[in-house]
């Protein structure tokens, strides 16, 4: 389900430049080296900001009831809600999974747990708070 929500697999366009995928991952790169940081060492951190985006969309198409995601059916309607939800909750604990991947703990890792953490905490509460924003 993951490559589907990603635009891998299938139809549609699988064509990765098509509605500006991955833009985020490259403006993590990009922030990387404005501060004087190892763009390689940021590309981690830019894999997580591009699966939190997609599991954000997981979770928020199924509650929208949104039927059409990237010009083809939603994943929640091709795969059903429950193994929307169930991906992007994988999505989720592999994101922490790949920031904390280092057998040294890493500050900057950590920092960065916690900051996705706290940001996905604010996501659920603006859900919570605000269940039909559209």
């Amino acid at each position: 389900m993951a490559a589907y929500q990603f635009g891998l697999s299938g139809g549609g366009s699988s064509d990765l430049r098509h509605g500006g995928k991955h833009v985020r991952a490259a403006l993590t790169l990009t922030c990387a080296r404005a501060v004087g940081g190892d763009p390689d060492r940021a590309a981690p951190a830019a894999v997580v900001v591009e699966m939190v985006h997609n599991l954000s969309l997981l979770y928020d198409d199924v509650l929208d009831g949104d039927v059409v995601r990237r010009h083809r059916a939603s994943a929640w309607q091709v795969f059903g809600p429950a193994a929307a939800t169930r991906s992007a909750d994988a999505l989720l604990m592999l994101a922490f999974e790949i920031l904390n991947e280092s057998d040294t703990p890493d500050p900057v890792a950590r920092e960065a747990s916690t900051n996705l953490l706290d940001t996905l905490i604010q996501l659920a509460v603006g859900e919570k708070r605000f269940p039909n924003r559209r």
